[in-house]
């Protein structure tokens, strides 16, 4: 789970970077809103690097499928099958379609293609909105939660940096890609170590849960459940995921502050 702190830090990178490609910005409710004046961005395409058994798969069907086209055919003459695997054979990012639905990630296998739309030409960046522990895409008529999980972070490039990037082979990377949206003046990368990452698509805007500051839940703490714990022994990080039902109270409590929320309590176990 991650850290609140990492949620604002990529939160703000995000705003930052958006900005200086453009996008007209607006802070609503403490930085919780970036949203855009004029013209939607349009998503041009999106691109994902496939999991090690995803991989394996690629790799056995490019070599049959590659046999029947011509191996100095390029990318644009090539179905778009051919062009797929053959990135596979070469390690690289390839780009997602509607007939990838079946790709899921995430403990709940949440689906990277949005469901429901047939093509990009239904997705237009609107605006993107800070959660506890998300951040959160507004499409239009469709929201994506892309819930950080861990080693996952966000990188915006410039459509030269993006075209150079997506054809590094894995092995050239410090890093994968867990989902990247290609707009015209940009492209915004959503990065990761080990593809631990949650996109969970919405058909409606989520509720975003109110922030809980460090002296709030110092209290809360305080107040009784620190003195009242029966096993001594248990890590803090356990109690507070026992008491995860409570989503809002510790909504962008993650594994580092739960130790020092108890420390602040008076409760250094």
């Amino acid at each position: 789970m991650p850290e609140l702190r990492e949620c604002i830090m990529h939160y703000t990178y995000l705003a930052w970077a958006l900005w200086t490609f453009g996008f007209s910005i607006v802070f609503v409710l403490g930085m919780r809103v970036v949203s855009v004046h004029g013209p939607a961005w349009q998503v041009r395409a999106i691109f994902i690097d496939p999991t090690q058994p995803e991989y394996d798969a690629g790799c056995a069907l490019a070599r049959k499928l590659l046999g029947k086209c011509k191996r100095t055919a390029s990318d644009h003459q090539l179905p778009y099958d051919a062009v797929q695997q053959r990135r596979f054979l070469a390690e690289q990012m390839y780009e997602l379609h509607s007939t990838d639905a079946h790709l899921r990630r995430g403990g709940d296998q949440y689906s990277l293609w949005p469901p429901g739309i047939g093509t990009l030409s239904d997705l237009k960046l609107q605006r993107v909105q800070y959660a506890q522990r998300a951040v959160i895409f507004d499409f239009g008529t469709k929201w994506l939660m892309f819930h950080w999980l861990t080693h996952t972070s966000v990188q915006v490039y410039s459509p030269d940096e993006w075209r150079i990037l997506r054809d590094i082979p894995r092995a050239g990377r410090h890093f994968k890609i867990a989902i990247a949206f290609v707009f015209d003046r940009c492209t915004i990368a959503c990065e990761s170590h080990d593809l631990l990452f949650q996109p969970k698509w919405l058909d409606e805007p989520p509720v975003i849960p109110p922030e809980m500051c460090p002296q709030v839940l110092e209290d809360w703490l305080q107040a009784g459940w620190a003195q009242r714990r029966a096993a001594r022994d248990r890590l803090s990080m356990d109690v507070v995921r026992n008491l995860r039902g409570d989503g809002e109270l510790f909504a962008g409590v993650g594994v580092y502050s739960e130790s020092e929320l108890f420390f602040m309590a008076g409760d250094p176990a």
